[in-house]
């Protein structure tokens, strides 16, 4: 068939319009781009003037609006997504926080960790070095000097010696410094947002 008889397009809206008016089709595939590829048998040449026809009905302002709606669904469906990985980020967020501090007999206290650094008034600084959270107390064990031991290769390594007996968490007259940042006693405004977050996640 002669090339100059084929009318080619991508635009679908078009050549459902030109089947519709009784053209034949010829060819319909979907190119690796995405973009859709038509050929339609057009003898008569009646391509040129079906698309004018088309572009002035009412097919047109069909296929527009047809258009104007799928971007607003697909754009409010992507914003709906995104604000719902916002607000499931931040929930988490706030139930990690949660998650520093343990209510035991009606008193928030925060959680010790590995490598907390406690120190009493007196000036004395102890390391965390093990932690056990039960049900209703917290067993902490803390640094008590440092001792030797010797490697593989004979060489004398100086380590941390941990006490014995566990000890009571959170330790009276002290202060806890995590990542360089006092964490506790815990201020009034901080213990008011831990009552917050309890009730928004009880």
């Amino acid at each position: 068939m002669n090339q100059n008889n084929i009318f080619q397009t991508s635009d679908l809206a078009l050549a459902a319009y030109m089947v519709t008016k009784g053209m034949r089709l010829l060819k319909a595939e979907r190119k690796p781009s995405g973009r859709y590829h038509f050929e339609i048998e057009d003898p008569d040449r009646k391509a040129d003037e079906y698309k004018m026809e088309f572009i002035n009905s009412e097919f047109y302002k069909f296929d527009n609006n047809l258009k104007t709606l799928k971007k607003m669904v697909y754009s409010w469906g992507f914003m709906f997504r995104y604000l719902k990985e916002i607000k499931d980020y931040f929930v988490n967020k706030v139930k990690s926080f949660y998650y520093f501090f343990v209510k035991i007999e009606d008193d928030a206290i925060i959680l010790p960790c590995i490598g907390d650094i406690v120190e009493y008034d007196d000036g004395k600084r102890v390391l965390v070095l093990s932690v056990t959270i039960n049900s209703d107390h917290v067993e902490v064990h803390y640094s008590n000097g440092v001792g030797y031991v010797t490697d593989k290769k004979g060489r004398s390594q100086m380590v941390l010696l941990s006490q014995k007996e566990s000890q009571v968490w959170p330790p009276a007259n002290s202060k806890v410094i995590r990542d360089g940042t006092k964490i506790f006693p815990i201020s009034n405004f901080r213990l008011s947002i831990i009552q917050i977050i309890e009730k928004i996640f009880r």
